[in-house]
């Protein structure tokens, strides 16, 4: 039997600037810029399953779900 962990995945605009710091609801943080990021792309992979309150500070001219 296989046990999966929860996780989010938000692909950001490829053009976009962006310079942001995702608050993932579980005490951990990420730094994501599109000056470093090869794959505009924000993951986590949670411990728990749960409810968790995502938050982004910064700046982020879009984000995208590929519809």
């Amino acid at each position: 039997q296989k046990h999966y962990k929860p996780w989010f995945n938000q692909p950001l605009e490829h053009d976009s600037i962006y310079n942001i710091t995702v608050h993932w609801g579980d005490g951990s943080s990420n730094d994501y810029s599109s000056e470093n990021d090869i794959s505009p792309s924000v993951t986590h992979i949670y411990q728990n399953e749960g409810v968790y309150t995502i938050h982004m500070d910064g700046i982020l001219n879009g984000f995208s779900f590929n519809v």
